[in-house]
């Protein structure tokens, strides 16, 4: 499975490509994303979910460069090669509404993970709130905890944005 790796203090976490419409800088996005103050939020014009993985994880989001717009959960089955467009009109089409957009600091590469390297989430991390929005980990020995890949599920997470901005006022203009 190819993702799209995303790094972290101590960690990485892992976007399966095959869940990915399209990729943008957070310029391409519009004036203010990136601005929100909590983990989650709802654009209201667009119906665009924002979900800021610093703030998930309890990072601060200075340094936000990259949005990863999620496919709709009924396309994410569709072949990873046509996955990534990064031409300014592609992104605005894809960003265009009711999209999950996730808001990275940074992509530091793409790799090639085998299904029999992926472990299940150790019980220790199941004290965390975020711990079932992964699928599972990887750990590849790296010093410093740098070498732990968590693996993000896409269609875990999107009915738990839409569950949880759809019962609360936390929208942005």
């Amino acid at each position: 499975m190819r993702v799209f790796v995303c790094a972290f203090e101590g960690f990485n976490v892992a976007v399966p490509m095959p869940s990915v419409a399209s990729l943008a800088n957070i310029s391409d996005l519009g004036r203010g994303i990136g601005t929100q103050r909590s983990a989650m939020a709802r654009e209201k014009k667009s119906g665009n979910i924002y979900v800021s993985l610093p703030l998930l994880f309890g990072f601060t989001q200075e340094n936000l460069r990259h949005g990863i717009i999620l496919k709709n959960p009924e396309s994410a089955d569709d072949a990873a090669d046509d996955t990534v467009a990064s031409t300014a009109a592609n992104t605005a089409a894809s960003a265009a509404e009711n999209k999950i957009i996730l808001l990275s600091s940074e992509i530091v590469s793409s790799i090639e993970i085998q299904e029999e390297e992926i472990r299940p989430i150790p019980n220790a991390l199941r004290a965390t709130k975020f711990y079932k929005l992964f699928s599972g980990i990887i750990c590849t020995g790296a010093a410093g905890g740098a070498g732990i890949i968590l693996i993000l599920n896409p269609q875990r997470l999107a009915p738990r944005a839409v569950r949880k901005l759809g019962s609360d006022k936390n929208t942005d203009s």
